[in-house]
């Protein structure tokens, strides 16, 4: 296909699964090879799964991802710091192009409140409305966030808290962090301010964020967090919401603290408060 197209280069994304085949098929057809990092996967896997970097699948994944970041003709990654993971791999500098996480501004777009989906969920106008959207893995740091809600309604705040998404079954079958949520929740009285719908079509998702005020990026400071930017921020950011969000090397460039959000040190509860 490629010697029939000629195409003027050959473009892969993360991880080596689809990298690797493209990166030799372009090679055979003597077309340049361009590899976008989004992401280190062995590096993510380890978040749920320790010891798995140094096993000996995890360090097979290692070798192939550096193997064909070397190889490529030029290398596109996320941030910095994923830049830096990449020079540290033996990735030349100079073939490393940072182009930063965005979003559709015309898609995601400030929107007024949905009416219909407030009388379906039972809410009022005047309820400000905390909202996380995005996966529910345990590095998010959503625990975090229903603890700080907990010590909002403490303070006598009244609001309301929605967490939007859904967890992967572990290896034993359970689902910890959003068990953990549920738990936090009832600990703090907040069983009934708490909303969280599941898995919500893409298409609704900015029917879901129009409710949202504060939007809270929690994310704990792991090797993933710290190298690895979300898109779900410039989301909430592009629709006008108030960001906060922690200060995980990732998402550090996203926000200018005060003025397009707030950051919060990564794990510290009470600041986020």
């Amino acid at each position: 296909f490629i010697q029939e197209v000629r195409p003027a280069c050959v473009v892969a994304g993360s991880n080596f699964a689809t990298a690797l085949p493209a990166c030799l098929a372009a090679r055979e057809s003597g077309v340049p090879f361009v590899y976008e990092v989004r992401g280190f996967w062995e590096i993510t896997r380890a978040s749920w799964d320790p010891g798995y970097e140094q096993s000996p699948t995890g360090r097979q994944e290692l070798f192939y991802e550096t193997s064909v970041a070397c190889a490529a003709d030029a290398v596109v990654t996320l941030t910095n710091p994923m830049r830096e993971e990449l020079i540290a791999r033996g990735v030349a500098p100079k073939r490393i192009t940072v182009a930063p996480n965005a979003c559709d501004p015309e898609t995601f777009r400030p929107l007024g409140r949905d009416v219909d989906l407030m009388r379906d969920l039972g809410l009022y106008s005047d309820v400000p409305i905390i909202g996380y959207a995005g996966s529910f893995n345990a590095y998010e740091g959503l625990d975090d966030v229903v603890r700080a809600c907990g010590a909002l309604k403490q303070q006598g705040l009244v609001f309301r808290l929605m967490l939007i998404g859904v967890e992967l079954p572990d290896h034993k079958g359970a689902f910890p962090v959003t068990e953990g949520i549920n738990q936090l929740a009832a600990e703090a009285g907040l069983d009934e301010w708490l909303i969280m719908p599941g898995l919500v079509p893409h298409d609704d998702v900015r029917r879901w964020y129009s409710l949202i005020d504060i939007a809270p990026f929690a994310r704990k400071s792991q090797p993933v967090t710290e190298l690895v930017s979300p898109i779900k921020p410039l989301e909430a950011m592009a629709m006008g919401k108030a960001v906060v969000v922690s200060s995980v090397r990732g998402m550090e460039d996203m926000v200018s603290h005060g003025e397009t959000g707030q950051v919060f040190p990564s794990g510290d509860v009470v600041a986020l408060e």
